[in-house]
This record gives C-alpha cells, sequence and structure tokens, in this order.
C-alpha cells in the first residue's frame, strides 16, 4: 500500500475505543440476558441508559430487543 503510513497515536486510540465496545458488548449481552428472564430492573436500565450514549447506544438497543448476538458462540 503506498499511502499506509504508522500512526501510534491513532493506533492507541483504536485499540482503546475496542476494548471498550467489548467491554460494553459483555455488559449488553448480560442486560439481554436479565431482560430475557425478566429480572432487569428499573434502576439497571435506568443505569445502562446513562452508561450506553453515543455510538455504543445501539449496542443497549439491539440488547434491549433481544437482537445482539454473541459472535463466540456462534461458530469461528
Amino acid at each position: 500500500m503506498s499511502n499506509f503510513r504508522s500512526d501510534p497515536t491513532a493506533g492507541a486510540a483504536i485499540g482503546a475505543v475496542d476494548r471498550e465496545l467489548g467491554l460494553l458488548k459483555k455488559q449488553a449481552l448480560r442486560i439481554q440476558e436479565l431482560n430475557r428472564q425478566g429480572l432487569l430492573t428499573d434502576e439497571q436500565l435506568a443505569a445502562a441508559e446513562r452508561q450506553y450514549v453515543g455510538i455504543y447506544r445501539p449496542l443497549l438497543i439491539k440488547a434491549l430487543s433481544g437482537k445482539l448476538e454473541d459472535k463466540k458462540k456462534g461458530g469461528r
């Protein structure tokens, strides 16, 4: 690739977002399971709505609708 440049700052930033996204996805899967079992409390839901903002909001929306999938369980 002729226009590839090593950018350690961008790499660190992307890595930090990826780690945070992974943690929030784990929590969203837990929220989805609690919701499916009917054990999700109003306090837990309010806390999740405060935590899942910006680019992370779709994770919460999918979890609450039961459409969030765990890629680790699905095969590859």
